[in-house]
């Protein structure tokens, strides 16, 4: 009887123990360490492929995608294509001046019913998500990259199956001349600032769709010649680049085409204003890449020109929380935490993390996490976890008042945590993503000073502070 009483007391023990939370890891936040500055987090497109037909029923865009993308997501960054026909014959053959007339708005001569490949086609949906964002009081980034030249400055004179731009400095004075003409056309038609253009769109690659391939030197040339034309211009648009394959240690991949502008600082390399690179194996099948991948571009690449780090095209695999989901809260984390990613950018929206521009994936709701709790302006500040299966990210906005920690719980067993730093708000929001409910939901607040449950296979993010309606940028 007596060892009967000793178990029982000792069964009692345990579970007291278990449920105080005492076998919980510490996250630590530590504000006063500062890392990279957000500059946004989106992706690629409207509802309908530019490039589809359905737009000629439905048109490409409707309100209820708008907002969303807007007030429930979060995007604060929307990339897009340079039409290549917006010049499908050379203005006036002086790339010093801008024969208005001559610019093409309104016609795809290869494809005359895909009038999403034009400017006129696409000005709708920028004047929407401007408007939108306006009325929400919230910051939206424009980019945009190029696919390909016009056909008439390239070796193939096509806009598909690579070429290249042709190798003289009078072709690349109209390349100069082509993307200063789409900036001031963007702002006259939408009144949208452009904030980044890239002038070259996967340039390693030949592809059956629009693609370009350029040599390392050739594009610091091309680089420095755009960025020259820019500056002349007055455009305060930023060019980033070279959107190739982020494994750093790849032929085809940032390292080499880095190198003439790194030994070329003051010439080509100034005119880079952000490191772009692409989260793929081969332009299709998605590579989040790891620690050292990330630190390297972060240490090797980024860091000896000064400039930021993006991420601006990649896919995510499966379709449940636990692939889908998951990987992309992983992939953005890693990108974030060790490549000192400021933003991260999806392709096409409507399919990548959505079903047919209607439906939130998983991955939606993953990339809500930073996306609407982290706006642009924010700093990533220092923080971790003892337990290594909790990954966490911490974000300050000084001028929003905000501190947002995300946490995603890799493991496939549920974690308590407490939080642990100076200067921490007195309670959080709490929004939780779970393989049972993936939708980013409300969980009410949580004292800084209580603990966290994090399910398995989860993401939670904590947020105090303003972050919605909070301005433009």
């Amino acid at each position: 009887m007596r060892h009967h009483r000793i178990a029982v007391l000792f069964v009692i023990l345990c579970l007291c123990l278990s449920g105080s939370g005492a076998m919980g890891a510490t996250v630590t936040v530590d504000t006063s360490t500062r890392h990279q500055t957000i500059d946004g987090f989106g992706g690629f497109g409207p509802k309908h492929v530019w490039w589809s037909n359905e737009a000629a029923r439905s048109g490409f865009f409707d309100d209820a995608y708008v907002a969303r993308l807007i007030d429930d997501l979060g995007l604060t960054i929307i990339r897009d294509e340079v039409p290549p026909m917006f010049e499908f014959e050379n203005d006036d053959n002086a790339p010093g001046h801008f024969n208005w007339p001559r610019f093409n708005m309104t016609e795809y001569p290869p494809k005359p019913h895909k009038k999403g490949l034009t400017i006129a086609g696409k000005m709708p949906f920028y004047r929407a998500m401007k408007a939108k964002a306006e009325d929400s009081r919230e910051p939206l980034k424009f980019i945009s990259s190029i696919w390909s030249p016009p056909p008439w400055m390239k070796t193939n004179k096509s806009t598909i199956n690579g070429g290249s731009l042709v190798d003289a400095d009078s072709m690349r004075a109209e390349l100069a001349e082509f993307c200063a003409a789409y900036v001031k056309t963007v702002k006259r038609e939408s009144g949208v600032d452009l904030y980044a253009l890239s002038i070259q769109n996967e340039l390693a690659f030949v592809e059956p769709y629009n693609s370009c391939v350029y040599s390392p030197d050739q594009f610091a040339k091309a680089l420095r010649t755009v960025g020259e034309r820019f500056e002349k211009e007055g455009l305060a648009t930023r060019i980033f680049g070279p959107e190739c394959m982020g494994t750093y240690t790849r032929r085809d991949g940032v390292r080499n085409y880095l190198k003439p502008l790194l030994a070329d600082r003051e010439g080509a390399g100034r005119h880079l204003d952000v490191l772009a690179v692409h989260s793929y194996k081969d332009g299709v099948a998605p590579d989040y890449g790891d620690a050292p991948g990330w630190t390297a571009i972060r240490d090797q690449a980024a860091a000896p020109l000064g400039v930021p780090v993006w991420m601006t095209e990649t896919g995510v695999r499966g379709s449940d929380w636990s692939t889908n989901g998951m990987d992309a809260g992983r992939a953005m984390y890693v990108a974030l935490k060790y490549g000192n990613a400021s933003a991260w950018v999806w392709w096409y929206i409507r399919d990548t993390i959505m079903a047919n521009g209607e439906t939130p994936k998983p991955a939606y709701y993953a990339s809500k996490h930073y996306c609407r709790f982290v706006r642009p302006g924010a700093v990533m500040v220092e923080a971790g976890c003892e337990d290594g299966a909790v990954l966490v990210t911490a974000f300050r906005h000084e001028a929003n008042g905000c501190l947002t920690v995300v946490m995603i719980n890799n493991a496939d067993a549920p974690k308590k945590v407490a939080l642990s730093g100076t200067g921490l708000p007195a309670q959080f929001e709490l929004y939780q993503s779970t393989p049972a409910d993936p939708t980013c939901s409300a969980g009410g607040t949580v004292p800084a000073s209580g603990e966290v449950g994090l399910p398995a296979t989860s993401m939670t993010t904590l947020v105090a502070g303003e972050y919605r309606g909070t301005g433009g940028l």
